[in-house]
């Protein structure tokens, strides 16, 4: 597994979640109503698996653990940097844009369907009181 083929694997989620901060871009891609971004985000993690998985499967014998610790490491990589680009992303929208959005909520969607298991961000108190929530975290 190259770096032209990893760069390939994991260049259109990651941007994705950079885009997320783009001036106009994020206005679009991220919208309220449905944008392009909120669509191809809950398929990025997906495809990740599926291409590593199927370029695993080509290399030969001799090459497949060194890539099995190749696809392990681009995917732990990947989960450590969609964190902070996602709550970037979540940051930058909810100034600019001012959707509203639950911490972590760009995160869960980038690793779908992992993400969906992982524990909320806010308590139970906030949980069964949403206005409590907005109010402690600026979101209203």
């Amino acid at each position: 597994m190259g770096a032209k083929f990893l760069a390939k694997v994991f260049g259109v989620p990651v941007a994705l979640l950079v885009l997320g901060c783009v001036p106009g871009v994020s206005l679009v891609l991220y919208s309220g109503h449905g944008g392009l971004a909120w669509l191809l985000l809950p398929l990025c993690f997906p495809y990740i698996v599926a291409m590593l998985a199927v370029k695993f499967w080509k290399l030969p014998a001799e090459e497949k653990s060194r890539g099995a610790a190749t696809a392990v490491a681009g995917v732990l990589l990947y989960m450590l940097v969609a964190y902070p680009l996602g709550r970037w992303s979540e940051r930058y929208i909810n100034s600019t844009i001012g959707l509203p959005l639950l911490p972590g909520t760009i995160f869960k969607q980038a690793t779908f369907p992992l993400g969906k298991v992982l524990p909320p961000h806010y308590t139970r108190e906030e949980e069964e009181n949403p206005d409590l929530y907005l109010q402690r975290h600026g979101l209203r």
